[in-house]
């Protein structure tokens, strides 16, 4: 009688745990790299300076514009778009994984996850 109910309570903690896949997966925040051709522009993204090339942890659940800035008063532009994350499919315990996922931002990724803008004429 004592193994059945610890059988069950790994079970239920074990379906708790995996609820939230895209969550566990890859979590609410993406890493998106940023280049410039040529390097060394500054470039703003949702608040948030950085030096061309560099780096931006960003949520995965909204849409970000990219301005890159040279000297001289050039600028360039890009979007990064928030789109669905397959991985929110796969959950184990389908709907409270899913709204776990959709609730936190994890069922959303980045794209793209590598941003390259070129200074104009």
């Amino acid at each position: 009688m004592k193994r059945n109910w610890i059988g069950r309570l790994a079970a239920v903690t074990a379906a708790f745990w995996l609820a939230g896949c895209a969550l566990m997966v890859h979590g609410q925040r993406q890493n998106v790299s940023v280049a410039t051709e040529p390097p060394g522009a500054s470039v703003i993204i949702s608040g948030q300076q950085v030096s061309s090339p560099g780096e931006v942890n960003l949520l995965r659940n909204r849409d970000y514009q990219v301005v890159a800035s040279w000297p001289g008063g050039r600028t360039a532009t890009a979007t990064i778009y928030s789109e669905f994350s397959w991985v929110t499919v796969f959950n184990l315990v389908p709907v409270v994984g899913q709204a776990v996922d959709f609730l936190t931002g994890a069922a959303w990724e980045l794209d793209p996850d590598v941003v390259t803008l070129r200074e104009g004429p």
